[in-house]
């Protein structure tokens, strides 16, 4: 598979991803209406500046400004969700940890195959 069909897969997972937690929180926030409008802005978003990166061919980073956009307002809800309670330090680690492996590790490891993708730097299978 070549890079480019890769990193367009790396995209398309890190958007499903990224849709998937924002809906989920504003769904769960606000409910079921506020949730599809939710989804219509996050598609709507990723489309845009996709074009925009398409259009800017020197300048790849705007592909990653709605993935970056809709990671940090759920990653800043739920921080701030955390140390809003009054529970012990234990007890807010163990809140977050769902949050943080289902979410900020993918989405994290994910961008960094795609930077990596992006420079250029792999080596071929043969060549190893």
């Amino acid at each position: 598979m070549s890079d480019r069909a890769l990193k367009n897969l790396i995209m398309i997972v890190m958007v499903i991803l990224v849709l998937n937690q924002f809906v989920g929180w504003v769904a769960g926030s606000w409910g079921a209406v506020p949730g599809v409008v939710a989804a219509l802005v996050v598609v709507v978003v990723s489309f845009f500046f996709g074009r925009k990166a398409r259009a800017d061919a020197g300048n790849r980073a705007w592909f990653l400004v709605p993935v970056l956009l809709f990671v940090v307002i759920p990653t800043g809800v739920k921080l701030w969700g955390l140390f809003a309670s009054e529970s012990s330090l234990w007890t807010k680690l163990w809140g977050g940890f769902p949050f943080a492996m289902g979410f900020l590790v993918p989405i994290g490891t994910l961008l960094v195959v795609y930077w990596s993708l992006g420079r250029g730097k792999r080596q071929s299978e043969a060549g190893a």
